[in-house]
């Protein structure tokens, strides 16, 4: 969480009543700001998936994931998943297995309209960084 913190003091000068920070196991999901002009997407974005369980976090409600690269070089290798632009109507981030189900272990978190940040936790490993294993 360290370096989105970093990110948004080098982006912004005063915090504001905008700001909004959600966790969803190893997904961090920050609000940015306002949403831009991409165009949504039909249907579910999945942010990550389990690679012992096989579940996903993933974005229901017609968002749009992109790459921002210039805000991609600002975050450590795979920790940026990308920039997620919610549509007016908001979306829900939900934790499921594969078959669509919800897994109980996390809430399901509703997103306001606007852009955010997703990224995955790093974890500390004697041979280097890497992603946390959800």
């Amino acid at each position: 969480m360290h370096l989105i913190f970093r990110f948004l003091r080098k982006r912004r000068s005063a915090p504001s009543r905008e700001t909004a920070i959600y966790r969803q196991g190893d997904v961090l999901i920050h609000r940015i700001g306002e949403a831009g002009g991409v165009s949504p997407s039909r249907g579910v974005v999945t942010l990550a998936e389990g690679e012992v369980t096989g579940h996903s976090h993933c974005v229901c409600g017609g968002p749009a994931l992109f790459r921002d690269e210039a805000l991609a070089r600002s975050f450590p290798d795979n920790a940026y998943v990308g920039t997620l632009d919610v549509p007016a109507a908001g979306a829900e981030v939900r934790h499921v297995l594969r078959d669509g189900s919800a897994t109980g272990e996390h809430d399901t978190i509703a997103l306001r309209p606007g852009r955010y940040v997703v990224e995955v936790q790093r974890e500390y490993d004697p041979e280097g960084e890497r992603r946390a294993q959800d």
